[in-house]
């Protein structure tokens, strides 16, 4: 697993969902998957939702997670996108990003 700097991913203060397009090998095909967005910081899971289906692109997969902007406030984060039909070795790929707000003025 190869953890790099987070992006910045900037929120306008009225966005009302982030939508995060998680792109993944397509070495295996699954029928559903789960994205866990979990504060770097924190121990409890700031967002998640099971039964995403992956949309094919080339030789790619694209997993899309709409989040209420509301469940991210300004940190790093660690985005987990698993499948259900591998519980032993559950996780298909890590992700990384950092939310950064717009100063008010």
């Amino acid at each position: 697993m190869l953890f790099r700097s987070p992006k910045a991913l900037p929120i306008p203060a009225d966005a009302g969902t982030v939508r995060l397009q998680l792109e993944f090998e397509a070495a295996e095909r699954h029928e559903a998957y789960t994205v866990i967005v979990n504060a770097v910081d924190h121990t409890e899971q700031a967002w998640g939702r099971e039964g995403l289906g992956a949309v094919p692109a080339g030789a790619m997969q694209n997993v899309t997670a709409e989040i209420p902007a509301s469940s991210l406030p300004p940190g790093d984060y660690i985005v987990l996108l698993q499948t259900p039909e591998r519980p032993k070795d559950p996780i298909v790929e890590t992700y990384t990003f950092r939310v950064a707000r717009p100063a008010a003025r």
